[in-house]
């Protein structure tokens, strides 16, 4: 038979400003808040000072389950509040402490079930639900004492296909050994129509998700389904912004964590490495923990990576290795341990290994995506423009199933990536064919790119068809395309701001000086000579205010070149060409090729 619980429970309301403890009282039990919040004020010679607030979920008032003695503060009701009490057994106290040992919870579970053993009986099953609740409590209560500074909070949704929210809870109860994160389930349900298709319901239940978490304070939305027989579950992840795309491992909405229903221990390694990853950190602290505990959550992970039970099909074993290749890829992202980039690419690798023959997969594409921005990393860090052509030659087999129509988002990140690829070799060989595929496919990028909506990826897009466009209109002695550049420059400057973003804004106006140069130089025009000079002083106060000297060398440097340039051309100038429309124009020109004698640097 197995043992009672250790703890007795029991569901108290309060209204607004009751007190749930005074200071000075015995302490003997401990409380959990079930709705409302409740707020500690310790009174020092007639003063009160607020010391901390407990939530929905929280614990407080934990010393009167461990420790006993008197109470260090007084609790108070804000509103309407329900707590439960967690007494402590009179006949058997609890003993547990901060420094109990590695050993706390194997005692702590003896102490309030014994040992788990199967049986059939209705009875039976009924205690042991009972037990793992007040297993699953004590647990919490210790988290609460030793709470991680940065701890991640998650939410888990209803999950379509769901019966009587087991599986929901199941992730709660799985996750309650990692101190790192808290994870609670929610009412709510996120439903994904696919009669409607990706392009439209992904940006919905983007919005939807980040709605939810800002309800909930939370930082990672955990959403998905049960598979129709019910043996697996289906896991996608929101986090509170949008994750970088260029870098390697960027999740997305459409990614597939596949567990087992029930899943065990091990598989629960392999969501809590994975919930780290697909979280964006808000906070430094949180940063520091994620950066400190992700290696080991890893290692966990992967060692469970390599037992996967052979029944779970081959897209489910891509979802699952994709997913720790993402993880790979966020802690490089953190890290920068090359060691990190090399994992992640034999994994991404494996992925094309398990889905060969099927490349209509989405995972196929993603893992193509993750390989090419992997591949431009390598580029940068070799000088080798060998790793530009593996990485657009990956980026192109993802545009295959990446399309334009279901998956704008990713379509667009690709577009910026190829074009990305193409200006660097370009601006590398002087090859303007090269380089009017570099505003092709910026142009692209900027078609689904937004002022409004995605105002950064606009911004980035638009001054990367902008730097593309200066060295093609200086290769080629284009007005027209040096005032396209001019025109994409000055679109970029006015969406920067300088008090929210100095840094970028003042690139921003280094790089229109540029553009206004070159444009200036070329039209023999010293009123946009005059501009570019404006400009360069614009960037150049905001590098000196910061002493960033090189950016600040830079910048000085292309203004002593526009100073000098205003000297040499009479007023008279050639007259510029004025572009109808968007400054995204078709550049048509010839087809020579050059060597770059630009004068004036950008800054990216």
């Amino acid at each position: 038979a197995m043992g009672k619980p250790a703890v007795a429970k029991l569901k108290q309301s309060f209204t607004n400003g009751q007190v749930i403890y005074d200071q000075g009282d015995v302490s003997d039990r401990a409380f959990e808040v079930l709705s409302g919040a409740i707020e500690m004020v310790s009174c020092t010679d007639g003063a009160e000072v607020r010391v901390g607030i407990a939530r929905a979920g929280d614990m407080f008032g934990e010393s009167g389950l461990i420790e006993g003695g008197l109470r260090e503060n007084t609790a108070r009701a804000v509103g309407n509040v329900v707590v439960r009490a967690i007494l402590r057994d009179a006949g058997n106290d609890l003993e547990i402490s901060a420094g109990s040992g590695p050993g706390l919870m194997s005692r702590l579970f003896k102490r309030v079930g014994g040992k788990h053993k199967k049986t059939k009986s209705e009875r039976a099953r009924r205690e042991l639900a009972e037990n793992q609740s007040s297993a699953g409590l004590i647990q919490r209560m210790i988290n609460s004492v030793q709470p991680l500074e940065g701890r991640i909070e998650i939410r888990v949704a209803q999950l379509d296909g769901d019966e009587d929210r087991m599986q929901a809870r199941h992730i709660a109860t799985a996750m309650e050994r990692f101190r790192d994160v808290r994870v609670k389930t929610i009412d709510d349900t996120m439903m994904f129509d696919l009669a409607k298709g990706p392009a439209r319901e992904l940006p919905r239940v983007g919005k939807s998700g980040r709605q939810l978490l800002c309800r909930y304070d939370a930082d990672l939305l955990i959403w998905g389904r049960v598979s129709s027989p019910g043996t697996t579950v289906h896991l996608h992840f929101i986090a509170r912004g949008d994750w970088d795309e260029r870098l390697p491992g960027a999740f997305s909405l459409v990614t597939d964590l596949s567990l087992p229903v029930n899943f065990d221990s091990a598989f629960a390694d392999i969501l809590h490495a994975v919930t780290l990853a697909a979280t964006r950190p808000k906070r430094g602290e949180q940063t520091a923990l994620r950066t400190t505990m992700m290696p080991e959550a890893l290692e966990a992970a992967t060692r469970a990576l390599g037992n996967i039970p052979p029944d779970l099909t081959i897209h489910e074993r891509a979802g699952l290795n994709l997913c720790i290749g993402n993880a790979y890829g966020a802690l490089w992202a953190q890290t920068r341990h090359s060691g990190c980039l090399d994992r992640a690419f034999d994994i991404y690798r494996g992925v094309l290994t398990l889905l060969s023959g099927d490349e209509a997969a989405v995972d196929w594409a993603v893992a193509h995506k993750h390989l090419s921005a992997i591949s431009i990393i390598r580029a940068e860090e070799d000088s080798d423009t060998r790793h530009y052509d593996e990485a657009a030659a990956a980026a192109l087999v993802a545009l295959d199933t990446l399309s334009k129509e279901n998956y704008p988002a990713d379509w667009a990140a690709l577009q910026y990536r190829l074009g990305t690829i193409h200006y660097k070799l370009g601006f590398e060989n002087g090859d303007t064919n090269i380089l009017r595929r570099a505003l092709h496919y910026h142009r692209n990028a900027i078609l689904i790119y937004s002022k409004e909506k995605t105002p950064n990826r606009w911004a980035e897009a638009m001054a990367a068809f902008g730097q593309a466009a200066q060295v093609f209109g200086e290769h080629v002695k284009s007005l027209e395309a040096l005032a396209t550049a001019v025109n994409a420059c000055r679109a970029v400057a006015e969406v920067r701001d300088r008090r929210r973003k100095p840094l970028a804004w003042a690139a921003a106006q280094n790089n229109l000086g540029s553009a206004l140069f070159l444009l200036g130089k070329k039209a023999r025009n010293p009123e946009r000579l005059e501009l570019a000079v404006k400009a360069f002083e614009n960037a150049l106060e905001v590098y000196r205010e910061r002493e960033l000297h090189r950016p600040a060398a830079v910048t000085g440097k292309n203004l002593e070149r526009a100073q000098d340039m205003i000297e040499w051309y009479s007023p008279d100038g050639i007259e510029i060409v004025k572009l109808a429309g968007a400054p995204v124009a078709e550049l048509a020109t010839n087809q020579n090729q050059a060597r770059s004698s630009q004068a004036i640097e950008v800054i990216e």
